[in-house]
């Protein structure tokens, strides 16, 4: 019988790749275990072996794959090297893209054209399963390549999400906490931040085949753990159905980008930076010297010791600080108004332009499936949900925003007032269902149930403390949040408070049921099963036990509101594929879809958005959504108001 240690490492000294790859033994020296990587390894540099490798994950119909990339950004990288694993026990690296050095190892790469061409047929055969941590990165990388990825059935960093929010879901941390394996970090490879910092083309075959071999590894096992892991905690339907579908829809959002007009940017960034000098004029008119208004020491000392202002937390200058003193004197006020206009001139509109694509004129956002409590998305390099559009000049951004191509227009698709509805639905109560059956205007609704009059007597201000009663309610917000929400007294707060509930009593229902079913449970959990645990909701501590109370009461809306939202893309984008729109979801922020469409075809297409968004799931009152088009995401006018049925 061949001792298979003994073997390995003879073939390996002579050099006898393909042997070791058809006989199933280590690519790696039996008594020189890497770092951090406690399993098999080959290197996959011979044409023939590559073939071989293809043949394997062919046979098996299932692999874990992880690309080695010269940065984070997928649309610019370029490939080093691509990484396999069949099982828990090789991994496979093909080197792509290294510098070689004399002295290496490992001195042979594969082309790149001829390592596509052979692994080609295999991701984009939807019949072979791909599993990938953070899969919409794989998917982006063979999309700049020309390739699509198709069936990605699992991904380990969106399972753990799924299992526990409060988890951290990098490859790393997962093998650590889940498998018990000390993984060589990138850092080990290519140093820490900074200018230092190699990229991974910089570093030898021999350092990255066990690290990248490690981590398609390690990604296997993963999935292999979270298949029951996810059945146990109940997701496992939201993980199949919902959330994995949505790592290619995402990816696919992000390929296709939107359309922004820097003109428009510049205009604005120039207009801001007239503003703030002339704001800063009247504060230095007023100080009698200049200063550095982005400085908080030499702001300090103006307010504090020039003009002698109380200290509200130390000689804090946070904006909540410049509020409370803002009522004292006009200095504060300016300040913070200073600072809104630096702060949308440096983070709306100049950072905007640097992130449009001088290739496509498009920008083209990162959505994160992986970091709200709620099940949210959120978006980076814009942060989408941030685009501020209560100001004038905040909502002045979103004209940047146009249609992607020529003929087209952008169509707003925006759930009317989800979580409210979904409150209704889920606390039973009458008073509120009825007023959504019979579509009132529900914070007019509450303003006559709190002020006790009648709707012809409802005044406009009376709507808006109504307006942020109804949302207080959803946040949890007791007494004192809603005193400094309304500028009201505090007793005032809580008699609006004790109304509320009691011409809503169902809501009160809610609220006590969802914390009682917390505790018990220690979860609460969204319309889809979706789960967020608050060990904090039998703490000790007063002020950590009403914090989580709040966010457990928040929790299953958002929770809900997250999971329809998502729902309806999947279902939306299936139909616009079917009926040959493959491009038309832009953008995904908060409760509301952006797409651009052919405005020929704007009718049709809205009642397509506005149908399928309002049906994807049945409450017990209608699911409205408003459909907005125009030719950028600011000048809109109505496109048709879509319902649904109810139970």
């Amino acid at each position: 019988t061949m001792d298979p240690g003994q073997a390995g490492e003879m073939f390996r000294k002579l050099g006898f790749r393909s042997l070791l790859l058809k006989l199933d033994l280590p690519d790696t020296p039996a008594d020189e275990p890497e770092s951090g990587t406690p399993m098999k390894w080959r290197v996959v540099d011979t044409e023939k072996e590559l073939i071989n490798l293809v043949s394997v994950i062919k046979k098996k119909k299932r692999f874990a794959l992880d690309f080695e990339t010269t940065s984070l950004d997928a649309r610019t990288c370029n490939l080093v090297g691509v990484a396999c694993a069949v099982d828990g026990v090789t991994g496979y690296y093909v080197p792509v893209g290294h510098e070689i050095n004399l002295v290496d190892e490992y001195t042979k790469q594969l082309p790149l054209k001829k390592v596509l061409d052979a692994f080609k047929p295999i991701w984009e055969n939807p019949e072979i399963e791909k599993i990938c941590q953070n899969g919409k990165y794989e998917w982006l990388v063979c999309h700049r390549y020309g390739i699509p990825l198709n069936s990605i059935v699992d991904d380990p960093m969106i399972a753990d999400y799924l299992v526990d929010t409060d988890n951290r879901h990098g490859l790393k941390e997962m093998a650590k906490r889940i498998l018990g394996m000390q993984m060589t970090s990138i850092e080990e490879l290519i140093g820490k931040r900074g200018k230092k910092q190699k990229s991974m083309d910089q570093v030898s075959i021999d350092r990255v085949a066990p690290y990248a071999a490690a981590d398609a590894t390690a990604t296997w096992l993963l999935a292999e753990k979270f298949e029951s892991e996810l059945k146990e905690s109940g997701v496992d339907e939201l993980y199949r159905k919902v959330e994995i579908p949505l790592v290619t829809l995402l990816a696919r959002m992000e390929a296709v980008g939107i359309k922004v007009n820097p003109d428009v940017l510049r205009t604005i960034s120039h207009d801001l930076g007239q503003r703030m000098d002339d704001v800063s004029n009247v504060i230095f008119q007023g100080i009698g010297y200049e200063v550095n208004l982005n400085s908080p020491k030499q702001l300090a000392e103006v307010l504090f010791d020039k003009m002698k202002l109380p200290q509200v937390r130390g000689r804090s200058t946070d904006a909540d600080v410049l509020e409370k003193l803002s009522t004292q004197h006009d200095l504060p006020r300016q300040i913070i108004e200073y600072r809104t206009l630096a702060k949308l001139r440096g983070t709306y509109t100049d950072a905007l332009i640097e992130l449009i694509d001088p290739n496509d004129g498009r920008i083209h956002t990162s959505y994160n499936q992986t970091i709200t409590t709620t099940g949210r998305l959120s978006s980076s390099d814009p942060n989408l949900q941030n685009i501020p559009i209560r100001t004038e000049t905040g909502r002045a951004i979103r004209r940047a925003f146009e249609a992607n191509k020529p003929g087209d227009v952008l169509l707003s698709a925006d759930y009317s007032q989800i979580e409210l509805r979904l409150l209704a639905h889920f606390s039973d109560d009458k008073v509120l269902i009825e007023a959504f059956k019979n579509d009132e205007d529900i914070h007019r609704r509450t303003a006559m149930e709190i002020f006790e009059v009648p709707a012809d007597e409802v005044t406009a201000d009376m709507r808006r403390s109504a307006k942020t009663i109804n949302f207080g309610i959803i946040y949890g917000m007791g007494p004192h949040g809603l005193s400094e929400a309304l500028g009201r007294p505090r007793n005032e707060c809580k008699a609006f408070i004790e109304r509320f509930f009691d011409r809503y009593p169902g809501v009160r229902g809610y609220v006590e049921g969802t914390i009682k079913s917390g505790v018990e449970k220690g979860y609460v959990e969204s319309i889809l099963g979706r789960r967020k645990y608050y060990p904090d909701l039998k703490s000790t501590n007063g002020m950590k036990r009403s914090a989580a109370e709040r966010a457990a009461v928040n929790m299953p809306l958002q929770g809900s509101a997250a999971d329809i939202i998502k729902v309806a893309m999947i279902e939306l984008i299936g139909r616009l594929d079917k009926a040959g729109f493959p491009e038309a979801v832009l953008l995904q922020v908060h409760d509301e879809l952006v797409l651009s469409v052919p405005e020929k075809r704007l009718e049709e297409l809205a009642e397509l958005v506005g149908r399928t968004m309002s049906a994807v799931y049945r409450l017990q009152v209608p699911m409205v959504v408003n459909c907005k088009a125009g030719s950028n995401w600011l000048d809109m006018e109505p496109a048709g108001d879509f319902q649904s049925e109810f139970i």
